[in-house]
């Protein structure tokens, strides 16, 4: 399997002496939760330095602390509720100091490619995708300024943790070795993104 390495998802507070998850980190992990649900193949790795602190996928496949991926996306969507609501978060209780980070894997023959892209075949059939937390609706409007692809784009919006997987559903003889078709709407929902952070900002 091929792990697409992730930031750390805890950050020292100022004196030094507690970590919490970070907004980055929790947001890591709502896309790993997300895509591990969405698509059968993908895999995801919490780690800390040499260490897996636990694994998400079929229990069967995995040598460590495992869980499902329904019963992960459950947690970083509780994870997320409570966030929002000012709490701060710890992961699975580790000791301060430590810092865990959130890997995304594939399938061998499957590949993470470039912009967060994944392409991943199931059966007869191959996706290319990545995941946003913009709403489907404003992925939507985004991409309706974009020229028409060369193929029809899904949105799946998880409600639970609050991102978008944009993807694309091909017969395994037509799809593209590459993820050229989706990186002008990576790039869209990039800008977008940066300009709601900028007027945040301002405002």
């Amino acid at each position: 399997m091929a792990w697409r390495k992730g930031p750390c998802a805890l950050r020292r507070r100022t004196d030094g002496t507690v970590r919490r998850v970070t907004r980055r980190g929790l947001t890591a992990m709502r896309i790993a939760a997300t895509l591990v649900h969405a698509v059968p193949t993908v895999r995801v790795r919490i780690r800390h330095g040499g260490a897996i602190v636990l694994e998400v996928g079929h229990p069967a496949a995995t040598e460590g602390p495992a869980l499902g991926p329904c019963a992960f996306r459950r947690a970083v969507a509780d994870a997320h509720e409570l966030a929002k609501n000012g709490r701060q978060l710890a992961f699975m209780g580790l000791p301060v100091g430590v810092a865990p980070a959130v890997d995304i894997g594939v399938a061998p023959g499957d590949k993470a490619l470039p912009g967060g892209i994944y392409r991943v075949t199931v059966g007869d059939q191959t996706i290319h995708g990545f995941a946003t937390t913009l709403p489907a609706r404003r992925c939507r409007e985004t991409f309706a300024g974009l020229p028409e692809g060369p193929h029809a784009i899904r949105l799946h919006h998880d409600a639970a943790t609050e991102v978008t997987f944009v993807h694309t559903v091909l017969p395994v003889e037509l799809a593209p070795v590459d993820g050229r078709h989706l990186e002008p709407l990576v790039e869209a929902l990039i800008a977008d993104e940066v300009q709601h952070e900028l007027a945040s900002a301002v405002a």
